[in-house]
């Protein structure tokens, strides 16, 4: 069974800066994801990353999520290829920016890269915990 890391938020005692947790199920990965959006409801959204837990390197291949907003996610994946953003072609563009929290700093996602619902998120990164590989249940651009 394959790792993957889940990295998000700011651990300043932690040597990668972020909090983390290894998943290689379904279920564990939705509860690592329903604590985060448990957090961001006191806080503010997150981008985290979700990446093989045997990766070594400077910039891992894997899945960036958007993820604790309400309404809207946001999904990047990247790998040797290249990277694209997924969106849901029947949803408009939110009518501002979403500020995530990553590592501790705030990062303005633009609302092109914001359409996204919070349960087709969810399902493209079960997608990539169960497969390794860019999820096909969502549409990319």
């Amino acid at each position: 069974m394959d790792r993957y890391t889940v990295a998000w938020g700011y651990d300043e005692n932690a040597d990668t800066g972020q909090f983390t947790a290894e998943v290689g199920t379904v279920a564990e990965l939705d509860a690592v994801l329903d604590r985060i959006v448990a957090e961001a409801a006191a806080n503010r959204p997150q981008l985290l990353d979700i990446y093989p837990s045997d990766w070594s390197g400077l910039v891992p291949p894997g899945l960036q999520l958007g993820f604790g907003h309400p309404e809207r996610a946001t999904i990047v994946y990247a790998d040797a290829e290249g990277s694209a953003y997924a969106f849901e072609p029947t949803l408009a563009d939110w009518p501002e920016p979403i500020s995530f929290e990553y590592g501790g700093q705030t990062s303005e996602v633009e609302p092109q890269r914001t359409r996204m619902t919070p349960k087709a998120g969810r399902q493209a990164a079960r997608a990539y915990v169960e497969t390794g590989g860019r999820p096909t249940c969502v549409e990319w651009a």
